[in-house]
Order: structure tokens, then sequence, then C-alpha cells
């Protein structure tokens, strides 16, 4: 009796040994720095097994040794040809978060006996291990081994996200900074560059809004920001794009290049119909509205850009309108009715449209503003406003014509009018037109 005993004692200090050596070796490979792959391929080896691991949509990352045949997303997803035990224990492993161990798979022609439990990090579920075993027998080493390995792969997968958490929120700090501030300093540039973006090229500034509204308990406002986070990184990393998001003031913001957009033969607001498209599949009461700059051809144009898609926000909430991707090119002269308190913001209105003709009328003394102040106050009457100026109907077309090829002004165009009136309205109150004399 006395020697069975001291044999089994023997026996787990045996097992106990080679847990702890396997526990050290998966912990230095964390420690190390090395991924998923080591991970596997360590445990497979001390055990003798296949090993496979998979995210948390049952679909494999990674495997090792004998397991090309084993796919946990086939068995999830087929469970109803099992019998009742196995898939009882399929429902406990992915509500409940347990160890299982699956024994019918061969009456469906599948030799193996998966031994599989989650990986778990900060209370969610990532992703499972599975041990590929040929026999129904559990040793006592497998199981405590294929929790530590979970542990570690968790420890692992934390790491990571921290390390992505970290550098997104310094990008998204960086872009905040960016937006807010109308100068930049060379501190802020020095980041930029740093980390590998080039904003003197153009882009346009998106915001993402989340309305107020009753979220069902499978939802949240944070699920639903990450989501829009998420497809915007998934399509830039397709195109291997840098991209600043920031997760701030209760929305989100991103710059989108114009380089990106193009590679994909998309305009701002078909890219903003794609991301609000997806956002619906997953969370279909959303009521996500996207507010889209202008162009901004380089950094110090992104202050503004970001005014431009706050007020496109504005005009659609105004409206009452819902699930709407809104350019500010399309609302016009309408934004300026936001600013009629503010006596900058109707400058820098007029400065966007006339600002590069005032300069160019500086410059050349070429009288192209007092041109189309007279074409306005004559009715776009041609022949009218040439007499007023003492043209001839061949300098007037001319005058109109380079307007439009310069400057992309084009005075047959109804909403141009309207923008370029109440453009030069807004020069005589500030008295930056002296020069045109009314009578």
């Amino acid at each position: 009796e006395l020697d069975r005993a001291y044999k089994r004692i023997e026996r787990q200090s045996e097992i106990l040994k080679r847990g702890n050596l396997i526990s050290n070796q998966l912990t230095q490979i964390v420690l190390q720095g090395k991924g998923l792959d080591s991970i596997a391929q360590t445990l497979g080896r001390s055990l003798g097994y296949g090993i496979v691991i998979s995210n948390k949509h049952f679909e494999t990352i990674t495997e090792y040794g004998q397991a090309v045949d084993y796919s946990l997303k086939d068995i999830v997803e087929n469970q109803h040809i099992f019998n009742a035990s196995d898939r009882k224990k399929i429902n406990e492993m992915i509500t409940n978060r347990i160890t299982i161990q699956l024994n019918s798979l061969e009456e469906h022609g599948l030799l193996h006996y998966p031994l599989i439990t989650p990986i778990i990090v900060q209370n969610d579920v990532y992703g499972y291990i599975s041990i590929i075993k040929k026999s129904k027998e559990i040793e006592e080493l497998e199981s405590s081994l294929i929790e530590r390995a979970a542990n570690i792969c968790a420890l692992h997968i934390l790491n990571e996200k921290t390390a992505i958490d970290t550098e997104q929120r310094m990008k998204g700090e960086l872009l905040d900074e960016i937006i807010l501030q109308k100068k930049l300093d060379s501190n802020i540039m020095k980041k930029l560059t740093f980390l590998g973006y080039n904003l003197n090229k153009p882009h346009y500034l998106f915001i993402f809004r989340l309305q107020n509204q009753d979220y069902q308990q499978t939802e949240s406002l944070d699920a639903e920001k990450d989501l829009i986070t998420n497809i915007l990184r998934k399509y830039t990393a397709i195109a291997k794009e840098n991209m600043l998001v920031s997760n701030s003031f209760e929305q989100i913001q991103a710059l989108i290049s114009e380089e990106f957009l193009s590679l994909h033969k998309w305009n701002p607001k078909k890219f903003g119909d794609i991301v609000l498209k997806e956002v619906k599949k997953k969370f279909p009461s959303s009521q996500l509205l996207i507010g889209i700059s202008n162009i901004c051809n380089q950094i110090t144009e992104i202050n503004e850009g970001y005014k431009q898609a706050k007020k496109a926000l504005e005009i659609t909430q105004f409206n009452n309108q819902k699930q709407q991707v809104i350019l500010f090119s399309s609302i016009g002269h309408i934004s300026i009715l936001l600013d009629a308190r503010n006596p900058k913001e109707l400058e820098n209105y007029a400065d966007q449209i006339l600002g590069a003709i005032y300069a160019y009328d500086v410059e050349k003394s070429a009288e192209l503003l007092k041109t189309l102040y007279f074409y306005l106050n004559n009715e776009c009457n041609l022949h009218k406003t040439a007499r007023c100026m003492n043209f001839s109907i061949g300098g007037m077309r001319y005058r109109l014509a380079s307007l439009k090829e310069r400057f992309n002004i084009d005075m047959m165009n109804s909403n141009t009018r309207r923008e370029v009136q109440m453009a030069l309205d807004i020069y005589l109150a500030f008295g930056k037109l002296t020069s045109i004399h009314l009578d």
C-alpha cells in the first residue's frame, strides 16, 4: 500500500514538474514578445498533440501539428448533427465560458476528440484554443495546461490590444490638437513626421455623430463607436493608408485622404454611405449622422474643415433628418446663417469663395470683384454690365470665362451666383470693396 502511494506521489510530482516546465516556457514566449504561433507550437510539442487557436468567430488563426482537417467554425455551425450531449457542451462553452471535450465527432467521420477552452480578455471572449486529441481520456496535465495556455494567449492579446489602444489614443489626441488649433506648433509637426503622416496633401475631415437614442440591451453607444473605428481601420489597413482617428467630443473624427478615396474610386459621400451601411447592418436602430468637410489641401486648413463638417451636421439636425451623410459643400450659403453673430466666421466664409480673387485684384488691379458685383447688380445681363464698366461684349465674356477657369467661379450656376452675391455683400459690409463705386 505504501509502495502504491509512493508511486502515486512520484507520478504526481512528475506531472507537476512537467506542468511547471511547460508553464514557464509559455510565460517566456510572452515575455520575449513572441506571438500565438509560438504558443501553439510550444504547447503542441510538449503534449504531442495538434493545437488550433481560433478567433472569437471560431475561425482558425494559427495551428500546429495534426490539425489540418479541424475547424471549430464548422463544428459550431453544424452542431445540430451531433448528439445532445455535445450540443449541450458547445452551448455551455459559448455561454458559460467553460472548458469542454467533444466525444461524438467520430460518428461523423472526424477522428479526434478536441479539448476546447475560451480565451478571455477583460471579461470578453477573444478566441478559443483547442487540443486535438485522438482519445477520449483526459490526462490530469491536459486540462490544466490548456487553461494555462488560454491565460497566456489572453495575456499576449491584452499586450497587443494595450499597445494598439495606446497608439490609437496618441493619434486621436494628435488629431484633436490639429482640429482645434488654427496655428500648429513645431512639436505637432514633429509628431506627424515621426508617425509617417503627410497632412500637406488633400484630406477630408469626417465627423461621425451618434444621436441620443434608446439602445437595446445588446447594443451600446461604445460598441457602435468601436464598430465605426474598426470599419475605418479595416479599410485603411487594406489600402495600407495611415489615418488619424479620434474618439472625443462624444463623436468620432477622421481625416480621410483624397488619395485613399481615389484608390477605391470613391467620392467622400460614397465612402460615408459605405460606413453608414456597415453600421446599420450591425445596429439597425443606429441614428448615425456623418458630416464631411470640403477638401483641405494642407494641414492649416484642417481646423476650418472641422468647422465645416460640424456645420453640416448642425444643418442636418436642425432639419431633424436621420441616418444621413451630408457634405458641407451641399449646404452652400445656408451655412452662413449659423455664423450670423460671428463676424470672423462671416469673413472666413467670404474669403473661401472670393479670397483668391481678392488677392489677385490687389496684386494685378484686375477689378474682377468689381466685374462680379456689377454683373449681379445688372441681373447677369452681359450687355448692361459691359456698358457700366466700359468693356466690350467680348471683353466681358473673356472676364467671365477667366473667372471660371482660374477661380472655379461659374456664373451660369445658380448656387454659385447666390454664394458670390452673399460673399460680395459681406466684403462690402467689412469695407473690403471700397474701390467699387455704386453710381
